[in-house]
């Protein structure tokens, strides 16, 4: 693990959060100096904080420690009746059977997308 290319991670995904250092260290219940510590690669979060912090950061841990948040190939496959999310990574609309791209996890559409309607706005466009 590169201290430095997890604290960039760390800072990236806080920020797309909207999150303070001091927002995470109070979810965290950890002293205000460690974020800031890990942000700039002096030291790694402790085995027993991965967890929750990743949840706090909305990530995936594997993903985390590696430092980097590499995109998803496109997901295909059936399509019929099932939610979609969209990566503000990458732009992939994955599917309810995968609710994390880029290692980030994602909230679903707000309205109901299903094959029905796409076939419908469809034919509207041709």
């Amino acid at each position: 693990m590169d201290c430095t290319k997890v604290g960039r991670l760390i800072f990236q995904l806080r920020k797309e959060k909207g999150l303070t250092q001091q927002q995470v260290t109070d979810l965290l219940n950890i002293s205000n100096k460690t974020i800031s510590k890990w942000e700039c690669g002096l030291g790694f979060p402790d085995v027993s904080l991965w967890s929750e912090l990743a949840a706090v950061l909305g990530a995936d841990i594997q993903k985390m420690l590696e430092g980097k948040l590499d995109p998803n190939l496109p997901d295909v496959g059936k399509i019929d009746k099932t939610q979609f999310y969209v990566c503000p990574a990458c732009g992939n609309i994955r599917t309810s059977t995968s609710i994390s791209c880029c290692g980030r996890k994602q909230r679903p559409l707000n309205r109901c997308l299903t094959l029905q309607n796409m076939k419908l706005q469809y034919k509207k466009w041709t």
